[in-house]
């Protein structure tokens, strides 16, 4: 029976990232890195010199410049997995932070494709966001990151790393009231479910109440100073 070409295309890609694995464990890393290159071109049609200049909106572009709407996803999954992979070659080339941007940029391609469900069932094929974020180790991660996560593990219903998420975007941003927000309203949306779904998404009523009343705070502190002025 012949396969559909999406199948075969990302069995295709499926020994491609075996391969690429086997030459990490040999540490054989110009030989990967060609591999990644061959992938990158067949992704994007694009040489490493353009790759490495083309931002996150830029990588999206030329992904879908020429591509039928229907190979879109299957293309940002090879895409994720290879930005990971250029990120554990160049993390290796120039420790310990030479792989923030690539894996950062994975990160962010990886929540945009599970906020619309676009991994079609090869989950196994792309890097976890936990696997990134311990790639990330504790170099820093941007306020938009931190809000692209809190929604990523509030349709989890993992609501005190939603919390964490939100807390620690303000830490960066504090004087950010749109971001309080925000803060609010998610806090106010997962405030809606029963103190069990609460509890089993690692979050207790107590710890909403008490962030809540510190927004409220900040809040009415902006009002005031605003008001002075």
């Amino acid at each position: 029976m012949r396969r559909d070409p999406f199948s075969a295309a990302m069995e295709d890609f499926t020994r491609r990232l075996a391969a690429i694995a086997e030459l990490k464990k040999a540490g054989k890393w110009e030989e990967l890195l060609k591999i990644i290159a061959v992938g990158l071109n067949r992704v994007l049609r694009t040489s490493p010199q353009e790759f490495r200049r083309l931002t996150e909106t830029g990588l999206l572009a030329q992904l879908i410049k020429g591509t039928p709407t229907v190979w879109v996803p299957y293309k940002k999954i090879m895409l994720i997995a290879l930005l990971k992979e250029t990120g554990d070659y160049a993390a290796m080339k120039d420790p310990p932070g030479g792989g923030y941007v690539w894996y950062l940029k994975a990160l962010h391609l990886l929540l945009d494709a599970l906020a619309h469900d676009e991994l079609h069932g090869y989950q196994q094929l792309v890097p976890t966001v936990d696997s990134l974020l311990a790639a990330l180790g504790d170099r820093r991660v941007p306020v938009r990151t931190r809000l692209l996560l809190a929604r990523e593990f509030e349709s989890r219903g993992q609501f005190g790393r939603v919390r964490d998420e939100f807390l620690a975007a303000l830490r960066s941003s504090p004087d950010n009231s749109r971001l309080v927000g925000f803060g609010m309203a998610i806090l106010e949306r997962i405030g809606r479910e029963n103190d069990a779904t609460l509890a089993a998404g690692g979050l207790l009523r107590r710890e909403i109440e008490a962030t809540m009343a510190d927004l409220i705070h900040r809040s009415a502190e902006e009002s005031g100073g605003q008001s002075k002025a």
